[in-house]
């Protein structure tokens, strides 16, 4: 019960913008967890990116996509950050791999970064 009361608490973190209290209640999730949750990485990964923390950033969406191959979001994020690093390329690959592993469910999100990647 303890780790689903910290999820919540970080939910509400976020929904008030407090990321850095975000971040500190997600990494203490993942330490008491052994096993990874789906979202756990794409959630830290947005919450370094409001941190201007972009690399860690980076690295957790990246973590996320490689645990969880059907999570769109993370591939989105993952996609925008390339954009945001001038990387378009990277970015249309990632979405491509995106929709490999999601097919459907990740055409919003693959239309929304390739109209970023213009």
């Amino acid at each position: 019960h303890r780790v689903s009361t910290m999820v919540s608490l970080a939910q509400v973190e976020k929904r008030q913008g407090d990321w850095p209290a975000v971040l500190a209640t997600l990494d203490r999730i993942a330490a008491e967890k052994p096993h990874p949750i789906r979202g756990l990485l794409n959630d830290r990964g947005e919450a370094l990116l409001h941190l201007q923390r972009g690399p860690e950033a980076q690295a957790a969406f990246q973590q996320e996509v490689d645990q969880f191959p059907d999570d769109v979001e993370a591939w989105g994020n993952l996609a925008v950050v390339y954009v945001a690093q001038g990387r378009k390329a990277e970015a249309r690959a990632t979405v491509q791999r995106a929709l490999d592993h999601n097919g459907k469910a990740a055409e919003k999100m693959a239309d929304d970064v390739m109209q970023l990647a213009k």
